[in-house]
């Protein structure tokens, strides 16, 4: 009796001590993903103030308190990112995907890891799942819009950037990737609107900083463009791209020695950069400096096939140089990727001219005036090309519009008596 009687006594002790353990379990686990959140909240902080590998030292701390949480595996990505830390990034985004294989949050940011790295295939595909598992998340959609830009899909990156914004219209990087589309569109204007909303949501957004001077500067507005560049350097002085987006800008300014100091620091920042090689082989071309231009020029190309800048501008060297055959055929090169460009077949044509390929010549400058109508140089190639094929008539006619609209009579003069010289006989 009285071993039943300490039974029942120990029962109620042992079911009151249970129920302890199990309120104290439940205690630690809301207490060790509340230390999660707030490591994440101070890891969000840091990366804020540009502080990404003290935000990666914060990450770890949450890492090692809870190691199935997927949320600091996507943070830490991020800040691998951007430190340019491709294998640590991508590992810990592939860690959120295995962790959180429904998370959409995880394939936005494994797929924004693929674009980074060029494999956008791959980035297309998991902007794909996100927005399948969660049609209602922005993020699916604005990564789904960067990728499109990355593939040159400008129209689509426009429509995505757009249901973003539609789902949250205080998203700062849905209106720059939406910018950055109607820049590459060019539809400078919208660009401009979009790129201030970015910078209004978020001050410190130095690629909308970016965009809004690309958007200035396709409208002339060089001394606006050149401030929004100042300050995205200001915000991110180891981004090569806004050294890029400067030396373009002090093109439009003639500031030229400015222009080869920011595109050379962006090359030392990025040496795989080919549009810094493009626009300095520009500027050497501009100033004479033909071997310079050439070689830069040749340096975008074999780091990017499809640069038609690049053929364009070692096409004007070649053939300064007297290396006709290969002007044309850079220049024939640099058409075919880009049909729009007037300088282009203006230095085909003239190439064409010195080749004594008259009816060519005439083609190509038909061309250059359809695409550049104010460009008088133009009209008196024209000339040169009609005297060539003995339309002395015509030839005549746009000589005397070359010099009513200011080009000099002793030029005028020296090529018609070139053309006289080297034109076959009839």
């Amino acid at each position: 009796m009285g071993s039943l009687k300490r039974n029942s006594l120990w029962l109620p002790r042992l079911a009151f001590g249970l129920v302890a353990l199990l309120i104290a379990g439940s205690a630690n686990a809301q207490s060790t993903e509340e230390q999660v959140q707030t490591i994440l909240r101070e890891a969000t902080a840091l990366k804020d103030q540009g502080r990404w590998a003290d935000s990666i030292t914060a990450l770890n701390r949450a890492i090692e308190l809870d190691p199935k949480s997927a949320l600091p595996y996507i943070d830490r990505s991020v800040a691998h990112r951007a430190l340019g830390q491709w294998d640590q990034a991508l590992a810990d985004a592939e860690k959120a995907v295995e962790l959180a294989p429904t998370l959409a949050k995880a394939y936005s940011n494994r797929g924004t890891t693929f674009r980074r790295r060029g494999d956008l295939d791959r980035a297309l595909r998991d902007a794909d799942r996100a927005i399948e598992l969660d049609p209602n998340d922005p993020l699916g959609w604005d990564h789904r819009a960067a990728t499109h830009n990355s593939l040159g899909a400008y129209d689509k990156a426009v429509s995505d950037a757009t249901k973003a914004i539609e789902l949250n219209p205080r998203m700062a990087p849905a209106y720059e990737s939406r910018a950055l589309a109607l820049n590459e569109l060019r539809q400078p204007e919208r660009a401009l609107a979009d790129a201030s909303k970015a910078i209004e949501l978020q001050p410190t957004y130095m690629l909308a900083h970016i965009q809004r001077a690309t958007a200035n500067r396709y409208l002339s507005r060089f001394e606006d463009a050149l401030t929004d560049a100042n300050r995205a350097i200001q915000l991110a002085p180891q981004f090569a791209y806004a050294y890029l987006e400067r030396a373009r800008v002090y093109v439009g300014l003639n500031r030229f020695k400015n222009t080869i100091a920011d595109a050379s620091k962006a090359i030392e920042l990025d040496p795989k950069m080919s549009d810094a090689y493009s626009v300095r082989a520009v500027i050497y071309n501009d100033l004479g400096e033909n071997d310079r231009a050439i070689a830069d020029a040749t340096k975008a190309i074999e780091l990017d096939p499809k640069q038609a800048l690049a053929y364009g501008v070692r096409a004007r060297s070649l053939r300064r140089l007297g290396q006709l055959e290969r002007a044309v055929a850079d220049a024939t090169r640099s058409i075919e990727l880009n049909s729009s460009d007037s300088n282009v077949y203006e230095t085909r044509g003239v190439a064409y001219l010195q080749l004594r390929e008259y009816e060519k010549a005439l083609s190509d400058i038909n061309r250059t005036m359809e695409l550049d109508p104010a460009n008088v140089g133009a009209i008196l190639n024209r000339g040169a090309a009609y005297l060539g094929l003995y339309r002395e008539r015509e030839a005549e006619a746009d000589f005397q519009t070359a010099l009513s609209r200011g080009m000099n009579p002793r030029q005028v003069e020296g090529l018609k008596e070139a053309v006289k010289r080297m034109r076959p006989a009839k």
